[in-house]
């Protein structure tokens, strides 16, 4: 069984250390988080030349020498550690995979070891497979192998990306452990604002508890001292585009170009939130509510966005959201077909979504 964190957590408390542990999923920051613990829990607290914690860089690290490391006994010691990070599995050369399995069938009581994904994605679904290329799709048949092998011979722990409500607790948590206080409806809309990933989060948490200095963070320094994602300011454009707001719109616009984001890349999210109002009301005129699209569209644990969509594309009727994705797409193929300045078709794309917003 892959574990979850939860299920890590209490192994951590209540039971002895496994031979190998594989980490992976996509939240780096709690893999890299437990890597640290386990490598503590194995040999202790540590120094940088500590000799019984080997460290690999698994992108230009040979198979052969991290079974060597393994296979070689501590100094001084009952047991010592060996890190691999982004394991190149998947090479070309076939005799890593068998160096692994090997390795994974017969590993000494000695060591733990620890192999973890900070940039490499094993994707370990039978449908991912299915559905993409056949250099791809043998690639998650060999980490599908490994998954296996070190499942039987150790822990797999996949760590999802935490939903919104999840790391509004850890924020909460985290600032009264550094003696501050946070409260729910500042943390919420934090979260929101900055997006949910946990080491950027953390790095804010660290500055605001600076600043609270044991006091209460308030939205005012969150605001003030975060800095925004550029979904969550593209998603404010589109908010003030369907408030009617144009001189809040323009303005988020001008802090953008002012920020040096792409064109594009702006407009490419634009044009996602539109394919959320389209699909809530799609939903609203069928009689559903706007949660049932939540498993339809894979939406996981951003609910939140369809409720927010919900709540803007009351007033507007089906015909002018479906213009309104007809607008942006000839904007897309204005960008990417001709010499015109981007942010000039992005000012008028927003242009011509207000009008079309009011009708």
């Amino acid at each position: 069984m892959i574990w979850q964190e939860a299920d890590l957590k209490r192994h951590l408390k209540d039971a002895e250390l496994k031979r190998v542990y594989f980490l992976y999923g996509d939240e780096p920051y709690l893999a890299a988080h437990y890597v640290n613990k386990l490598i503590s829990l194995a040999v202790g607290e540590t120094e940088p030349d500590d000799f019984n914690v080997e460290k690999f860089d698994g992108q230009s690290a040979d198979a052969s020498d991290i079974a060597a490391a393994v296979m070689t006994l501590p100094m001084m010691a009952d047991r010592k550690c060996v890190v691999v990070q982004d394991a190149n599995i998947t090479q070309a050369d076939e005799t890593a995979m068998e160096t692994w399995l090997s390795l994974l069938s017969d590993l000494p009581d000695t060591c733990v070891l620890i192999v973890w994904l900070c940039v490499l994605s094993a994707d370990d679904t039978k449908e991912s497979a299915a559905k993409s290329g056949e250099k791809k799709g043998r690639k998650c048949g060999q980490w599908k192998t490994f998954i296996a092998a070190a499942e039987k011979a150790g822990a797999v722990v996949r760590f999802d990306r935490p939903t919104p409500n999840d790391c509004a607790r850890l924020l909460m948590s985290g600032a009264k452990k550094r003696g501050c206080e946070l409260p729910d409806r500042v943390a919420a809309p934090w979260v929101e604002r900055c997006g949910t990933d946990l080491h950027r989060l953390v790095n804010e948490l660290d500055k605001l508890c600076a600043l609270a200095d044991g006091g209460t963070i308030t939205e005012e320094m969150v605001v003030s001292s975060t800095a925004e994602t550029l979904e969550a300011k593209v998603f404010d454009l589109s908010k003030m585009i369907m408030q009617g707001n144009a001189a809040r719109a323009f303005a988020i616009l001008h802090t953008l170009r002012a920020d040096k984001e792409k064109p594009v890349s702006v407009l490419s999210v634009l044009s996602m939130a539109y394919a959320d109002l389209y699909r809530v009301k799609v939903a609203q005129t069928a009689g559903e509510p706007a949660e049932s699209l939540t498993r339809v569209f894979n939406y996981g644990n951003r609910a939140f966005v369809l409720r927010n969509a919900a709540r803007d594309v009351a007033r507007m009727s089906e015909q002018a959201v479906t213009d309104s994705l007809e607008c942006l797409a000839q904007a897309d193929i204005e960008m990417k077909s001709n010499s015109m300045d981007k942010w000039w078709i992005l000012d008028r794309t927003v242009t011509q979504l207000m009008a079309l917003r009011r009708g």
